[in-house]
């Protein structure tokens, strides 16, 4: 029987997390309809591959791909190709999926009829005691703001009706990051989208420095990259001085506005973590101000502008 939807999961070396990751997409509660799992791997050099030998033999409905090209936007667009179902629901190999996840998606499509993009909650766990993991839940894959705010929806959690792909294009496999953000502008300049807060998945929050500056640089790559394909243009001076200042609000909230976290989580009470916060926060800005300036200089699709993992 031909799925009702494909739940798209692109991997790279994902052999700590991906176990987890089908085990829950694949025992969800509360769905009726027909769902099918495809999981691309993009060159993965670990034992991912065994894994997902092996599960696609547990699991009726778990299949799995190779996408030769190292992107996780190219990987997703594969699975277009390799999929016939009308519903896409996307998802990273880290998250965690709540049982209902894809229930609540289906509720949420019956309650708003014609709604053909939502994004789902991205729950992102962190120690509270260690500072790089409150940062980067303080600061990255906030998914409420990103739909309500922001126009679009992380690929970590977000459902995309086939027919939206067919009207605006596919993801873009050039950019280095940012590819939801700029597939996600031009998806909602045509159809409108909402949030749904019953569809949850765990994301946990990267625990090291290294790990939160490689993100950063990354981001700042894809943010210039995204703004170039929008504005055919570089980023102007006075943006990328801008967010150089560093976010001084993470010592007391409310004392400078225009300055302050800009999250719905909340931050911790301890000052030296708060210290700790702005710390990390100066390096993590000069980082990805390198990485604005590196793409600034590349053209999506260009010969420099060939995907790189760092």
């Amino acid at each position: 029987m031909r799925p009702t939807i494909s739940v798209v999961i692109p991997v790279y070396n994902g052999e700590d997390v991906l176990p987890r990751c089908l085990d829950a997409c694949a025992n969800q509660e509360g769905l009726e309809e027909d769902y099918e799992i495809v999981v691309v791997d993009n060159g993965s050099t670990d034992s991912t591959l065994g894994i997902l030998k092996e599960y696609s033999k547990r699991y009726g409905n778990i299949r799995y791909i190779e996408e030769s090209k190292r992107s996780s936007y190219a990987a997703r667009n594969r699975a277009l190709k390799e999929t016939d179902s009308q519903t896409l629901v996307f998802t990273d190999a880290d998250t965690i999926p709540s049982a209902g996840w894809l229930a609540a998606y289906i509720k949420c499509l019956k309650d708003h009829d014609g709604i053909k993009l939502i994004g789902g909650a991205v729950d992102v766990t962190a120690d509270e005691s260690n500072a790089c993991a409150v940062y980067d839940k303080l600061n990255y894959l906030n998914q409420e703001m990103f739909v309500k705010e922001k126009d679009f929806a992380a690929t970590a959690n977000v459902l995309v009706d086939r027919s939206v792909f067919d009207e605006v294009g596919e993801f873009d496999p050039d950019l280095i990051s940012g590819g939801d953000l700029e597939f996600g502008l031009r998806a909602t300049a045509r159809f409108e989208m909402i949030y749904c807060s019953a569809a949850v998945v765990e994301h946990p929050a990267r625990d090291s420095l290294v790990k939160v500056l490689k993100k950063n640089f990354r981001i700042g790559i894809g943010f210039a990259q995204v703004h170039r394909r929008r504005t055919d243009g570089n980023i102007p001076a006075g943006s990328m001085v801008r967010h150089l200042v560093p976010n001084v609000g993470l010592l007391k909230t409310g004392s400078f506005p225009r300055l302050s976290v800009e999250t719905y989580n909340e931050l911790p009470r301890s000052g030296s973590v708060r210290f700790k916060l702005l710390m990390i926060d100066i390096v993590a800005r000069y980082v990805q101000f390198l990485g604005r300036g590196e793409g600034s200089g590349r053209a999506p699709g260009s010969a420099n502008g060939r995907k790189r993992r760092v």
